[in-house]
């Protein structure tokens, strides 16, 4: 198991659990939704697409090679929301059309 911590505003740590595997293939980020919350890994549920802050969470953390990989957020572009934001092995975040196929891993609150 991969886990990676958040500091919240309020000085509390968030533990993050993350599916160690990227998913094989490409998806858009609609498929990428599903294929998230509908996943049961580790026998366990509630995994979803991770945000921009987790995701670097987990790059920083230097557990998993995401070399390059682009990865999905859940974070839609706010004014454009046929666009969401992703984020490359280098921490560079990007706007993307939905409708383009990025990659896709799981993250679930420990």
């Amino acid at each position: 198991m991969i886990t990676s911590e958040i500091i919240e505003e309020n000085g509390g740590i968030l533990t993050l659990e993350w599916n160690t595997k990227v998913f094989s293939g490409e998806y858009t980020w609609r498929q990428a939704l599903e294929k998230c919350s509908k996943g049961m890994f580790l026998d366990k549920e509630l995994w979803r697409l991770p945000t921009i802050e987790e995701l670097i969470s987990l790059i920083d953390s230097e557990q998993m090679d995401l070399s390059e990989k682009q990865l999905w957020s859940r974070e839609s572009v706010v004014g454009n929301y046929a666009f969401a934001r992703v984020i490359g092995d280098n921490k560079s975040i990007v706007a993307t059309d939905k409708k383009h196929f990025k990659n896709v891993i799981a993250v679930r609150i420990n």
